[in-house]
């Protein structure tokens, strides 16, 4: 798997890794810039879960990105601040006390609004 901008999988560079061998035998593309929920700062592409929000919804060049497998937009602001701002989800929510985010009955994290209650 590889995300488009992850420099990460670059580094360190093969020559140095002489016992290393790849595998693989099929590489999934994704390129999670093309989706619309999330803006990229640099350094942010090897994160785990905007992995898995690209895999969620990336298409590849010939589709737009659109979330065709469940997967909780709240996870990609769990380690980071990477939602858009319309997306009312706190920035780096997993730490103590989650900043207010509570898991449902459906298993989706939403902002719990304890001022309300």
């Amino acid at each position: 798997m590889a995300n488009a901008k992850d420099i990460v999988p670059q580094n360190p560079p093969s020559v140095l890794l002489m016992w290393y061998v790849d595998s693989a035998t099929a590489t999934i593309e994704i390129d999670t810039d093309r989706s619309p929920y999330v803006f990229h700062k640099i350094f942010t592409h090897h994160v785990l879960e905007l992995y898995r929000h690209g895999v969620a919804g990336d298409h590849g060049d010939k589709e737009e990105f659109k979330l065709v497998v469940p997967c909780d937009l709240a996870l990609v602001n769990k380690t980071t601040d990477l939602l858009e701002d319309e997306y009312p989800v706190p920035a780096s929510w997993w730490v103590v006390n989650k900043k207010c985010m509570v898991k449902g009955t459906d298993g989706q994290w939403k902002l719990d609004d304890y001022e309300k209650a």
